[in-house]
């Protein structure tokens, strides 16, 4: 399972930054520079990898809590928050790490 998460990051990272940016409003587009791709793969790797386990942990907390049927607990709103926040946190991490390697990151 972990090794299809890994793939799917990858492979995801790669049509993601290989592909044009779009650097102005009237659509003009240009292929990113290889290099500053590279180098942005290398500084956010394991961000990205952190990024989407706590993606897949905070998936599991909000199914739990709708398919949980015991009434006297709910979810753990607390630790939904801090993954919230985190994963936010770890998002602007890497979107300034493709800003500083010239990189166009698309909302």
């Amino acid at each position: 399972m972990k090794s299809n998460h890994l793939a799917a990051i990858v492979t995801l990272s790669g049509l993601l930054l290989t592909g044009a940016a779009c650097a102005s409003a009237e659509s003009y587009c240009q292929p990113a520079n290889p290099q500053a791709v590279q180098q942005f793969l290398s500084e956010t790797s394991q961000l990205t990898i952190a990024l989407r386990v706590k993606e897949g942990e905070l998936s599991d907390l909000n199914a739990y809590s709708m398919s949980d049927s015991r009434l006297d607990q709910g979810p753990d709103i607390r630790r939904i928050n801090a993954l919230e926040a985190e994963i936010e946190k770890l998002k602007d991490t890497i979107q300034t790490a493709a800003r500083n390697n010239g990189i166009v990151v698309l909302p």
